[in-house]
């Protein structure tokens, strides 16, 4: 028997590795947010993943949950290990957010299934960066950082970097120049040894902003970044404005990000009380799952929005196969044979006519050429 919400992990990885193009930026229009994804100028395959998840937890309660994975380069599947880290993630916290009440285990939960999954996958030698962001309906905001992605804080005009980079640098205070200064000390796909850890983030106002990168924006000067920030007008500006910088000052690297107003976002009304709705944006789509509480979490009836490529988001929600009817036996067999043969040939030719209207062919799975650029060049 197939495993729902395994399937769903599944399709949404799928999801997050389908074609696009090659930079998009996206505005949220259900509140205040935008994600955005620019391949840069030197690298021939986009190996960063953002989204940006909401629905409700088992007792009904609204959650946000953003999310941004970048590929190590230099590894096997960068590409692939960040999409999988994203669908991998958002499954887990879903399925955890049903059997416990801690927003906090929830995030250790869906992390170590993450790690567990690509680590099975490719046994150590691919794996990528992960920075989470979580909002609960209680006011609660907690993150996640694994790797060299960062979160930030903008408020009152400055940028503050929340997290810390899993790099020999980024604990000791960015004090060593050298090359190796850069190098991870954990990933997403290392194995037992990954040590996760949830902070919570007190003081966040009103009208403050979070922003997740990759490094390829927060390479370049906070005070750059802030004063970008301070001048746009909304979210899908500001992040335009960072990857398009990020491109002018060389584009070595995939430029990532998302940014909200967590606590404007939480408030936004959604979903109706009797379904559970989950609602996921990326760069290039968007989908709406909605899952009926009446039986066990499975992929249910999907809802499509945006631009999102037609034949990958097909892939991603074609309904679970229900099984197949049971093989007719004796004078019932005999009778459906001999229904069949009385078939007019006109009603056969209509229904091969028609057949590739109706949406019975399956859409194939797009494919990636995978490319694997040392991350640190």
């Amino acid at each position: 028997m197939v495993n729902p919400t395994s399937e769903l992990g599944t399709r949404l990885t799928t999801w997050f590795q389908r074609k696009t193009s090659i930079n998009s930026v996206r505005r949220i229009s259900a509140f205040s947010a935008a994600l955005s994804s620019d391949i840069g100028l030197k690298r021939d395959e986009n190996q960063d993943r953002v989204a940006i998840a909401r629905g409700r937890d088992g007792a009904g309660r609204p959650y946000i949950l953003a999310a941004l994975s970048d590929g190590i380069g230099g590894m096997k599947d960068g590409a692939g290990a960040a999409a999988e880290t994203l669908g991998q993630l958002i499954t887990s916290f879903f399925d955890a957010t049903r059997v416990n009440d801690s927003p906090d285990a929830w995030l250790r939960h869906a992390v170590q299934s993450a790690n567990t999954a690509i680590f099975n996958r490719l046994g150590g030698r691919g794996g990528a960066t992960l920075s989470v962001l979580l909002m609960t309906a209680g006011g609660k905001i907690s993150l996640l950082n694994v790797g060299d992605s960062r979160i930030y804080r903008f408020a009152g005009g400055k940028l503050s970097q929340l997290t810390v980079d899993d790099t020999i640098a980024g604990q000791l205070g960015h004090k060593i120049e050298a090359d190796m200064g850069s190098n991870l000390l954990q990933f997403i796909g290392i194995g037992k040894d990954l040590e996760a850890t949830v902070v919570p983030v007190d003081g966040i106002e009103q009208d403050d902003t979070l922003l997740l990168t990759s490094d390829g924006i927060h390479f370049m000067d906070q005070a750059w970044l802030a004063e970008l920030i301070y001048n746009a007008n909304d979210p899908g500006v500001a992040l335009r404005r960072l990857t398009e910088t990020a491109k002018w000052c060389g584009g070595h690297d995939n430029a990532t990000a998302a940014m909200l107003s967590p606590i404007q976002a939480i408030r936004e009304p959604f979903a109706q009380d009797n379904v559970d709705a989950l609602d996921i944006w990326d760069p290039f789509g968007e989908l709406q799952l909605i899952l009926p509480r009446a039986r066990a979490p499975s992929v249910g009836p999907v809802a499509s929005r945006g631009d999102t490529d037609s034949a990958a988001l097909a892939a991603v929600v074609e309904p679970l196969m229900a099984p197949p009817p049971p093989e007719p036996t004796g004078a019932k067999r005999a009778q459906t044979k001999k229904k069949r043969e009385r078939k007019p040939k006109s009603q056969i030719r209509r229904s091969d006519e028609n057949r590739g209207q109706s949406g019975g062919e399956k859409p194939e799975t797009p494919q990636l050429k995978i490319e694997y650029p040392h991350k640190a060049n």
